[in-house]
Parts: C-alpha cells; sequence; structure tokens
C-alpha cells in the first residue's frame, strides 16, 4: 500500500519510552489559575484541555516517514482528533492558517 508516494509496510510499533511520554505531557499540561495543580493537558489539535485518560502522544512526522520519538517530533492531543486524524500528517490535520476545526 502507497501512502503520500511512501511504501506502506507492516513494521512493528516501538513503544514509546516512559520518560519521553512524561517529558511530553510535562511540556502540554494546563495549570490551574494558581498554577498549584495540574487540571488538563493540551490538545494540539482543537485545543481542548483533555483529562490524563484520554491523552495521547501522537507524531508530527511518523515513524513511517523517518520520525523518530525525540520530544520535538511529539505532540499531545485527545483520543477522538488522534482518531479523526488517521493517517493523515500533522500539517494535513492542521489547517493552514489555523488549527483543526470540524466542518
Amino acid at each position: 500500500m502507497r501512502l503520500h508516494g511512501v511504501e506502506m509496510t507492516e513494521s512493528k510499533r516501538i513503544q514509546l519510552p516512559s520518560r519521553v511520554r512524561e517529558q511530553v505531557l510535562w511540556e502540554n499540561r494546563i495549570l490551574s489559575s494558581d498554577r498549584s495543580e495540574v487540571v488538563g493537558y493540551l490538545c494540539n489539535y482543537c485545543l481542548s484541555n483533555t483529562r490524563r485518560d484520554r491523552i495521547q502522544v501522537d507524531h508530527v512526522r511518523p515513524t513511517w516517514l523517518g520520525g523518530t520519538n525525540v520530544p520535538e517530533n511529539l505532540v499531545t492531543c485527545c483520543a477522538s482528533c488522534n482518531i479523526h486524524k488517521s493517517r493523515q500528517l500533522y500539517f494535513e490535520y492542521v489547517k493552514p492558517g489555523g488549527w483543526y476545526t470540524e466542518s
């Protein structure tokens, strides 16, 4: 199967190291107004405040296109956006000039 001009092959998913996941979550946390507690995490697609049990970490450049598990290549997103995004690339899903909005 070809996608974006690249031959897709079945590849073994490499588990994201927990320390990398925690760093990405830390950088995308939303704090209470007095900054004393984490009240959620930012979805980088719809900009919603998402609970920890619903937040996912997604690759900007997918691993099948040579992307790596470095924090600079990872964003947090809600499960709904990640499912809706599917195999679209980050910049295909995040519309030019603004964030994703359902039409």
